[in-house]
């Protein structure tokens, strides 16, 4: 597989992580807390992997149709994938000392998403078809970056202003 495949696996989470980044102005997040949040996304990765392949494998008979499909995608894309990431942005980034300002739940989720994602894309980059890895790189990227806005604003919410709905 030529370099620039993993240079197209990495670039589209680096750039949106760094998009969001930079709009945190009032009190920039430290970078060692960052990358942490980006390593907890690639460790979610693994572990919804393996979730998603005891479920696969153990519980599931493979099926065929859109009902099949469908059911499949909201078990392991958005039940295990998605819960992994709440689970690592809720029972650790939550705590930190310098997680003050809402957008704080933004900045985590979206280092946490996009570790995961750019994990995913190197995965996809070494295992797979090329065309295939391509796709995915513009499409599950933006994707993930959606699904994180979305957990960290509530989380953000959630945190600062002592909801107790949100925890």
């Amino acid at each position: 597989m030529s370099p620039l495949y993993y240079i197209l696996a990495l670039l589209p989470g680096i750039i949106l992580a760094l998009f969001i980044y930079f709009r945190d102005i009032h009190d920039p997040e430290p970078y060692g807390l960052l990358l942490l949040s980006a390593l907890f996304g690639v460790v979610s990765l693994f572990i919804a992997r393996g979730l998603a392949f005891l479920l696969h494998n153990f519980i599931f008979v493979n099926g065929e149709g859109m009902l099949y499909e469908a059911m499949s995608a909201f078990l392991f894309i958005g039940l295990i994938g998605e819960g992994c990431k709440f689970l690592f942005l809720r029972g650790q980034t939550f705590y930190y000392k310098h997680f003050n300002q809402p957008f704080d739940g933004i900045v985590y989720a979206m280092m946490l998403g996009m570790g995961y994602a750019t994990a995913e894309n190197i995965l996809y980059v070494m295992n797979w078809d090329s065309d295939v890895s391509v796709l995915r790189m513009f499409t599950t990227v933006p994707a993930n970056a959606v699904f994180a806005v979305i957990m960290g604003y509530f989380l953000g919410e959630a945190k600062l202003f002592k909801n107790k709905t949100f925890l």
